[in-house]
């Protein structure tokens, strides 16, 4: 090999290296939402015994009659629509029925339904659900303040309600790819996490812009961890993992989102079920002083507008993977063999 062609084959190796990562990084990833989607798979939800109480939960409580029923009647039907499920598949339907009645009939049932949760026995029960973070922020308010009402004491429930449920963030990225995984507790009793995987491009088009998006499947914290480090490393022993703070995950997640923005990149579609997770999870989290504002309707705008994440994976694959050279200049590189991966 001559002298002038020497540099150009190591350029070439090295190119072909680094691109070598990226589809590592990118099949670590698919591997992690197949993980997800399997386990998501697994679980059959139990509908049947409480498909119809929500018309019948409603039907009582929005009905113009109660206005003028007395309160036995009233509560006579809240004990026979009840009878058949259990106090945590019916109270929060009955919360949410409520929030959802006019303002007359919600005055007429205020003094009731309180002293009705009292006469049954359901605080611990409403407590509970409280605790585990299974009820919506309209829900938990007013479940709080019928418990209050009978006497309930949840000034404990409250301080801990208001403490954060972030767990562990990680991160790696080069000139190439990098990945984000941010974990978070998933209920309120701390005993099982789940968390975001963020798939990050630095290459054009992308320039740093959020890639893909995953799930990691809800496990004991630290098997949590330990499963995602141990996946890591199996495919890529060289690389090591930075574990980060909440306000360095934060920052790190946003500014990538404004890099999508500033792309013109409309986030992966699996983005879209994970929305208010990520906004309950991952927006609440403290901002470092230059993390960069975004807000809800930025995040439904990136969910919208902009040239798909699919179409562009796709041109990837098709025409070849755009690359930045040491001197600046862009080449297209094909996918390289399996056997390199």
């Amino acid at each position: 090999m001559s002298s002038t062609t020497l540099p150009q084959a190591k350029q070439t190796f090295r190119s072909i290296k680094r691109l070598v990562y990226r589809f590592t990084a990118y099949v670590v990833l698919v591997r992690i939402n197949t993980m997800a989607k399997n386990k998501k798979k697994q679980r059959q939800p139990n509908l049947p015994a409480v498909a119809n109480l929500r018309p019948r939960v409603d039907g009582l409580l929005h009905d113009g009659q109660i206005l003028h029923q007395e309160d036995d009647e009233i509560l006579a039907s809240l004990d026979a629509i009840s009878r058949r499920v259990s106090a945590a598949e019916f109270l929060p339907i009955l919360l949410l029925s409520y929030a959802q009645a006019t303002d007359t009939q919600q005055e007429r049932l205020v003094p009731l339904l309180p002293n009705w949760l009292a006469q049954q026995n359901h605080q611990d029960t409403l407590y509970r659900l409280i605790q585990a973070g299974n009820l919506t922020d309209l829900q938990q308010e007013l479940a709080l303040h019928w418990l209050e009402t009978t006497g309930y004491d949840v000034a404990a429930l409250r301080a801990e309600l208001e403490q954060s449920m972030f767990y562990e963030a990680y991160m790696y990225s080069d000139d190439m790819q990098g990945n984000l995984s941010i974990f978070f507790f998933s209920d309120r009793r701390r005993n099982r996490v789940q968390g975001f995987s963020f798939l990050l491009d630095f290459q054009p088009p992308w320039e740093g812009s959020i890639k893909d998006v995953s799930l990691y499947a809800k496990k004991n914290p630290q098997q949590a961890i330990d499963d995602f480090l141990a996946l890591w490393e199996g495919y890529m022993s060289d690389i090591v993992m930075q574990k980060i703070s909440d306000t360095e995950a934060k920052k790190a997640v946003i500014t990538a989102l404004q890099q999508n923005r500033e792309q013109d990149i409309r986030l992966h579609s699996d983005f879209r079920p994970l929305r208010d997770l990520f906004i309950q999870q991952i927006l609440t989290l403290p901002d470092e002083p230059d993390t960069p504002a975004f807000s809800v309707e930025d995040l439904d705008y990136l969910l919208q507008h902009g040239k798909s994440s699919e179409s562009i994976q796709i041109e990837e694959q098709t025409m070849g993977y755009r690359m930045r050279t040491p001197d600046g200049k862009e080449l297209r590189i094909m996918r390289p063999s399996d056997d390199l991966l």
